[in-house]
């Protein structure tokens, strides 16, 4: 299962969420690899901003207004409640070419979660995006999210036209 979802937040919502990514007050943190012990390249990094972590740790100070826009709109759309159990936020910098950044799957341990989604939301137009292995290309479009199962393999490619890549990544069980 793989689907795109456009307008994913009223206008103002993705304006104010933009505005925080972006804003100097909001901590980004250097990951010299994209995919956990596979570094591609000197040349692939970007920054993250953890949300809830898969260890149980927590920002108490944006996660509640940088997830719950999100969660909202994910419990609309399968009309039950969610249980997301991981979530952050990347920034990728401009690159000079569009590098695929690692194929890899959200959860690791899939077997133990049981049926659980991931949902990346794009915050800022760029042409950079996710390929899914043996399929489509996903391009970064502006308040669009991509929901798929967590055990869709996957990579993240890095753009060349903007000076960031903003999107978000939510993972979560429906209960």
């Amino acid at each position: 299962m793989i689907k795109v979802l456009e307008n994913v937040l009223p206008e103002d919502e993705w304006s104010e969420l933009n505005k925080d990514l972006n804003s100097a007050n909001f901590s980004w943190f250097y990951q010299n690899d994209v995919v956990l012990n596979t570094q591609l390249s000197d040349k692939v990094f970007y920054f993250t901003h953890g949300y809830i972590s898969l260890n149980g740790n927590t920002d108490t100070e944006w996660q509640d207004k940088h997830n719950a826009p999100i969660a909202k709109f994910l419990t609309n759309y399968f009309k039950s409640d969610i249980d997301l159990f991981w979530s952050k936020a990347n920034m990728f910098t401009k690159f000079e070419k569009n590098h695929i950044c690692g194929y890899h799957t959200d959860t690791e341990n899939i077997n133990e979660i049981g049926e659980a989604y991931t949902f990346i939301y794009y915050v800022n137009t760029n042409n950079g995006g996710t390929q899914i292995k043996d399929g489509d290309f996903i391009p970064s479009v502006k308040n669009t999210g991509l929901l798929m199962k967590s055990d869709t393999i996957h990579s993240s490619v890095v753009q060349t036209d903007e000076n960031v890549r903003l999107n978000m990544n939510f993972n979560f069980k429906v209960v």
